[in-house]
């Protein structure tokens, strides 16, 4: 099934798909539908192979961080141990009653809390009524 939708391109997204368009032939047109799912489905697959192994806990500091925001992952680098610094006004990480977390977090790669803030994101999209962790869990990264 596919929808027709009208959407808004910033010109960097139409600088990076002219980019992956044949450069060779000028009278080659940008297939905008194709490159456009192309992206979300790789976006997805970054998601997916990246999210890091946490324990419910964990990831009980790290949603309790971002609670409630949506739309973080569109302003790189990341720096998901200094959010959680952040978030209770700290400097010092031995100061974090989860400083071994936010230590991990620090050494992670980029697409690592890429994944990690694209969960978030989902998170706190979702309707999750009786769920439970480990269905929010399965159904996030399901999704």
């Amino acid at each position: 099934m596919s929808t027709k939708k009208s959407v808004l391109l910033t010109d960097r997204t139409v600088e990076i798909m002219q980019a992956s368009t044949s450069q060779r032939d000028p009278d080659a047109a940008i297939a905008w539908s194709n490159q456009i799912n192309r992206a979300v489905i790789i976006n997805d697959w970054l998601f997916q192979s990246s999210l890091p192994d946490l324990s419910a806990e964990e990831w009980q500091v790290i949603l309790n961080t971002y609670a409630g925001t949506i739309g973080s992952v569109e302003h790189p680098p990341y720096r998901v141990a200094s959010d959680l610094m952040d978030d209770l006004g700290l400097i010092d990480v031995d100061d974090h009653p989860n400083a071994d977390l936010v230590r991990r977090l620090h050494y992670m790669s980029q697409s690592q809390q890429f994944a990690i803030l694209v969960f978030a994101e989902r998170f706190w999209s979702g309707d999750w009524g009786d769920l439970g962790w480990d269905g929010i869990y399965r159904q996030i990264i399901n999704s």
